[in-house]
C-alpha cells in the first residue's frame, strides 16, 4: 500500500492494527520504509509525511521488523507442532492474506457506491472476523 493510501482515520486499519502485533506508529514506519518515502531533504526522515528524528525512525523500524519476524516464526513453530490442523487455526497463510485483500476490496467497492453506511458495513464484518478469531484461540 503506498504511503499517500494509508489514512490516518481508516477505521479497518485501527481495528486491524489494534489486534495485530505492531503499533500504529510502527505500521506507519514500515509502509514509510517500503515506500521508499521515508528520507526527506537534507537528511531527515518522514514516518507518512511527518518528520521524525533519523534514530527514532531506525528504532521504531527495528521494532517493526522483530514483530513482524516474531509474527511469522509463531507460525512456523505451530505448523512444527502440527498445530495448523485445529479449530482455532485453520487458515494458511495464503489465505490469510486473500481475506484482508477482499475485505480492502469490499471497502473499496462499497465505498464507491455508498458513503459512510458502507464503512460501517465493513467495520463490522471485520469485527465479526476479529471476534472469531478471539473467541477460537484461547
Amino acid at each position: 500500500m503506498p504511503e499517500t493510501e494509508y489514512p490516518q482515520n481508516d477505521l479497518i486499519i485501527a481495528q486491524l492494527v489494534k489486534n495485530s502485533s505492531l503499533t500504529d506508529k510502527q505500521l506507519a514506519t514500515y509502509l514509510s520504509y517500503q515506500s521508499g518515502l521515508y528520507k526527506g531533504k537534507s537528511g531527515t526522515y518522514n514516518r507518512l509525511g511527518h518528520p521524525v528524528a533519523k534514530g527514532s525512525f531506525h528504532r521504531t523500524l527495528q521494532q517493526a521488523r522483530n514483530n513482524v519476524r516474531k509474527a511469522i516464526v509463531t507460525l512456523i513453530l505451530l505448523g512444527y507442532l502440527d498445530i495448523t490442523n485445529t479449530s482455532d487455526i485453520t487458515y494458511d497463510i495464503t489465505e490469510l492474506f486473500e481475506l484482508g485483500r477482499r475485505i480492502r476490496e469490499l471497502k473499496d467497492v462499497l465505498t464507491a457506491n455508498g458513503g459512510k453506511t458502507t464503512n460501517n458495513k465493513v467495520n463490522e464484518l471485520l469485527s465479526q472476523v476479529l471476534r472469531r478469531i478471539n473467541n477460537e484461540i484461547k
